[in-house]
């Protein structure tokens, strides 16, 4: 069950891409995520609503899940799965152009320093280095090296809930 779960993620962002990511994206859905900020525990939480919705549209039990994940803390993978879907459904959702989730994942990616790392690029040391330092908010003021780069921006995003930094990151895209 895991491993469709793992499947089901992937393709969320993956399913059309010419290249693999799934060595980094294991990867982040092996690390656990944890916050410094409180108001990113509600990025957990959207995380792990991602298990229910996998198991909502599969007709799945959640206990069968639920037994396999039961103590498994919310995911990187999800966190940042969670922040593309909500904003693609939410809130930048266009119909004209199509489902998006998939671009705005590779843009945290691009932003965290890990879009290079597909199947044959990647590199667990380097990824754990740039992973570690996003979620001890060690990253440039700008964004880089965290989820989202804000160029020539007023605040330290740093100092801001990953949802603030969203909300400023795609209010640029519109």
């Amino acid at each position: 069950m895991k491993h469709l779960y793992f499947e089901w993620l992937y393709q969320l962002v993956c399913g059309h891409e010419i290249a693999s990511y799934r060595r980094l994206l294991r990867f982040l859905f092996d690390t656990d995520f944890y916050y410094l900020l409180d108001m990113d525990s509600n990025r957990g939480v959207d995380g792990l609503d991602l298990r229910y919705q996998f198991c909502y549209e599969h007709k799945y039990e959640y206990s069968l899940l639920g037994t396999e994940l039961s103590d498994k803390p919310c995911s990187v993978l999800e966190v940042m799965i969670a922040l593309a879907l909500r904003f693609e459904e939410g809130t930048m959702y266009d119909q004209d152009i199509g489902d998006r989730l998939p671009m705005w994942f590779f843009d945290m990616l691009q932003s965290l320093g890990l879009a290079g790392m597909d199947d044959y690029n990647f590199n667990e040391a380097r990824a754990q280095v740039i992973i570690t330092n996003f979620l001890n908010r060690d990253y440039e003021p700008d964004g880089i090296g965290g989820l989202f780069y804000i160029p020539d921006y007023d605040r330290d995003l740093r100092e801001v809930d990953l949802w603030c930094q969203a909300c400023w990151f795609f209010d640029r895209q519109l």
